[in-house]
């Protein structure tokens, strides 16, 4: 059944509403601060004059980023209109918020560029963070018992490994940073396939989802 174009136009228009917005705050950002337009709306590589590899493994763990969350904010919405039980939706939702959040901090360096500003030490941030996720593998532990949990684990492994290793002196280890870097990118992988499969599992009727107790 096709969607009258008299529907389109008002639908439209509250999904720009959300894009002209930023844009008038952009132009803002500009006037007040006497910064230049571009800076904001140019590709970094472009301004900055670098090569397209530059950054090659950060922009793929953000388009990683990104999927997970999309993903989970998708299937919420989804399940939100087959009405399923509040626990499971919790469950999606906040893997997506994790994801997002994720995602804002790989993508602006909250941690270790505005947190520090705002007189939020970078460990402060991790521990907030390790408290959220904490919050997630024990408030919806039995699910996630009931789900490829595996692939959980291995993701927060190599978070883990990635932090140990940024502790280290680069000096200690050959290609320090591919390690480091390449450690945060399998966990980014895993995170995005542990995340699916719940997704997967619970808005596909003939799979077994989640029970919906905590």
């Amino acid at each position: 059944m096709s969607v009258p174009i008299r529907e389109q136009f008002p639908k439209l228009a509250l999904r720009l509403i959300p894009a002209v917005v930023l844009l008038g705050v952009l132009a803002f950002i500009s006037t007040r601060f006497d910064i230049a337009v571009a800076s904001c709306t140019r590709d970094p590589l472009a301004i900055v004059d670098a090569p397209p590899y530059l950054g090659v493994l950060s922009n793929l763990g953000i388009i990683l980023w990104s999927a997970a969350a999309a993903v989970c904010l998708f299937a919420f919405s989804l399940l939100s209109r087959r009405g399923a039980s509040g626990d499971i939706r919790a469950f999606v939702l906040l893997g997506g918020l994790i994801s997002l959040l994720l995602l804002l901090d790989d993508l602006y360096m909250l941690h270790e560029y505005f947190y520090t500003r705002l007189g939020i030490f970078e460990k402060l941030a991790f521990a907030g963070y390790g408290v959220l996720v904490l919050v997630y593998l024990i408030g919806f532990r039995r699910k996630i018992g009931d789900t490829r949990f595996v692939y959980l684990f291995c993701a927060l492994g190599f978070f883990a490994l990635s932090l140990i290793i940024d502790r280290l002196p680069e000096t200690m280890l050959p290609m320090h940073h591919l390690f480091e870097d390449g450690s945060k990118f399998l966990g980014i992988v895993c995170w995005l396939s542990y995340q699916a499969s719940v997704c997967l599992q619970c808005l596909e009727p003939a799979r077994s989802a989640p029970e919906s107790a905590g």
